[in-house]
């Protein structure tokens, strides 16, 4: 079986083209460890994802979505005022692995006691 110029060439800058592509796609990898997303919800609950990360540095993006400014605090790091609808993004180093409690620290106490029970938590693996 013969393949025409036109095919190989057709052949050679596919092959060309999705190893740039895959190259890319690894580039684009965050150089300073996960990404977590955090959302908070209007009735002050906080959701992310993904649950889990890895020792050392991790980036947290943190949407918004009550009604009022918020804050967001995990492992001693405390976020800049997110006014409703905005992001920020935060960096916070992990150095043992654990469980992490992520608050809202502008809470009223009583809301605080009830928040410890069902509190989100970001576990950090080795």
């Amino acid at each position: 079986m013969t393949i025409s110029r036109r095919t190989a060439s057709a052949l050679a800058a596919f092959g060309l083209l999705a190893g740039v592509l895959a190259g890319s796609a690894l580039a684009k990898k965050p150089a300073s460890g996960t990404t977590v997303r955090a959302v908070i919800w209007p009735n002050n609950l906080v959701t992310i994802a993904p649950k889990s990360a890895r020792m050392g540095s991790v980036v947290l993006t943190v949407k918004n979505r009550d009604t009022a400014p918020q804050q967001l605090q995990i492992n001693g790091v405390e976020s800049k005022l997110i006014e409703p609808g905005s992001s920020v993004t935060m960096t916070v180093t992990f150095q043992k692995p654990g469980l992490y409690s992520i608050a809202l620290p502008d809470q009223s106490q009583s809301y605080a006691n009830d928040y410890a029970r069902n509190a989100t938590r970001l576990k950090i693996t080795k």
